[in-house]
């Protein structure tokens, strides 16, 4: 059986209506012109005029251009890849919530998907496990970061990007805190939960190599000192980084991240440069 739209069809049900009252209707100018009290004593004077008010409607839906119809009926519809990934996108983002205000312990699939918006069994579908979605949500966190900071310094590299990163580390605090705070709750959690020390120690890993890559580019290119051992020196300010940080998310007004940002690269300049 073809579609139809249900406006359309509700016209045979309205005409039956005024068809049967036929010998008993009003005149609508009879019925309009009428005082409120008068026109509720007419045979159906208000039916009359709410359902020749709706065929009008319908006769004006049905004059709709077919150019208008076309453009209605080729607007893009999200792919279902599409909707998933906005689906996952916005169960991170209130996994991220939630672990940044209440910590892991209270990080729940069906929560997740209840903030986000969608049914409280979609996590579970999308990401299985918590542990599992606290793994997507420190992915999630870094990509957000990593895309920021492409956008804001650029791709440059040698001390000078090195010196970048580390001010939009700290730079970054203030401009998503939430992020950073459940990172760092992610990070000391790696320390009683065994079932993501995995993580973190990939995520200290990841951040540990992208310096260190850095401190060896700067260090073929002959601007820090060639003894310096890349691995070492990356740890030792990836340790600074995240030392202030978590000073700063316990106590922002005690801790100006400015001045500590200065103090840090003029740090890391004199201990690399020849």
């Amino acid at each position: 059986m073809p579609w139809r739209c249900p406006a359309v069809n509700l016209a045979p049900r309205v005409m039956g209506a005024l068809e049967e009252f036929t010998d008993r209707s009003v005149p609508e100018a009879q019925i309009l012109a009428a005082p409120a009290t008068t026109r509720q004593q007419l045979p159906l004077g208000n039916l009359l005029v709410s359902e020749q008010a709706d065929m009008r409607s319908i006769r004006m839906t049905s004059r709709t251009s077919p150019e208008t119809a076309v453009s209605f009926m080729e607007t893009p519809r999200p792919t279902q890849a599409e909707r998933r990934e906005a689906a996952e996108r916005a169960i991170l983002e209130a996994a991220k919530t939630i672990v940044a205000d209440r910590g892991i312990e209270e990080l729940t699939l069906n929560e997740a998907g209840e903030m986000a918006g969608y049914s409280r069994a979609l996590p579970a579908h999308y990401f299985k496990t918590r542990s599992a979605l606290l793994s997507a949500l420190a992915d999630h966190i870094t990509e957000s970061y990593g895309s920021r900071l492409r956008t804001l310094i650029g791709p440059e590299e040698g001390l000078e990007g090195l010196i970048k990163v580390v001010s939009f580390c700290l730079d970054d605090c203030e401009r998503d805190p939430k992020s950073v705070r459940a990172y760092q709750v992610i990070l000391g959690a790696g320390l009683t939960r065994p079932e993501i020390a995995p993580l973190v120690a990939r995520m200290n890993k990841q951040s540990v190599d992208d310096f260190a890559a850095l401190i060896r580019i700067s260090r073929e290119r002959g601007e820090v000192r060639a003894e310096i051992r890349a691995r070492a020196a990356a740890s030792h300010i990836l340790a600074s980084l995240r030392g202030v940080m978590f000073q700063w998310l316990l106590d922002p007004t005690h801790v100006p991240l400015s001045h500590v940002r200065d103090s840090l690269v003029a740090s890391i300049r004199k201990s690399l440069v020849p």
